[in-house]
């Protein structure tokens, strides 16, 4: 079986997938290296192809069915520990660990203060994460006016929120 996967790897194509399609495939140093990590940690037909080709040269797509699926840092602790599960449990034998990038321990985090750009859509109540920080407001009467009458025909969420406003010039000062 190793022979027959030997002769049928194809240095050329993604070493994950062995697919020649219009995607273009590249190698990179740090792409090879967590290949190669995913690879020893999953045991599977990628590291059989792993052993019959050069480890410097191999190629693979940067989409997401390939290197990013397979090098997946949760699917692969995920896999670890099913290993880990199955072996039996010896407290006396050290247990080689893989060492993932999560598992660096990070910095503590700084407690977060106010939410000083904090924005809410008045009409469907979302708040928005990212991008500008633009607060735009509604400047015309007749505008303001149908907003109001809007809120009061649907009498939802966006009217709880704007029970406040009795008039047009509430809405320009919302």
């Amino acid at each position: 079986v190793i022979e027959s996967a030997a002769a049928s790897v194809d240095e050329r194509k993604c070493i994950i997938c062995q697919k020649d399609d219009s995607n273009t495939v590249t190698s990179t140093k740090n792409g090879r290296e967590r290949i190669i990590e995913s690879a020893q940690i999953r045991c599977d037909d990628v590291s059989d192809r792993l052993n019959h080709v050069d480890t410097n040269s191999f190629v693979y797509h940067m989409s997401n069915n390939c290197y990013k699926q397979y090098t997946n840092t949760t699917k692969l602790r995920n896999i670890q520990k099913k290993q880990l599960e199955t072996l039996p449990s010896q407290d006396e034998s050290p247990r080689k660990r893989q060492r993932l990038r999560s598992s660096i321990s990070h910095c503590q985090q700084i407690p977060k203060g106010p939410e000083i750009y904090d924005q809410k859509c008045v009409i469907c109540g979302t708040k928005k994460h990212h991008g500008k920080y633009e607060k735009f407001r509604i400047s015309e009467e007749r505008r303001a006016s149908s907003f109001l009458s809007a809120a009061v025909f649907f009498q939802d969420e966006v009217f709880t929120r704007c029970s406040n406003i009795e008039d047009t010039a509430g809405v320009f000062g919302a």
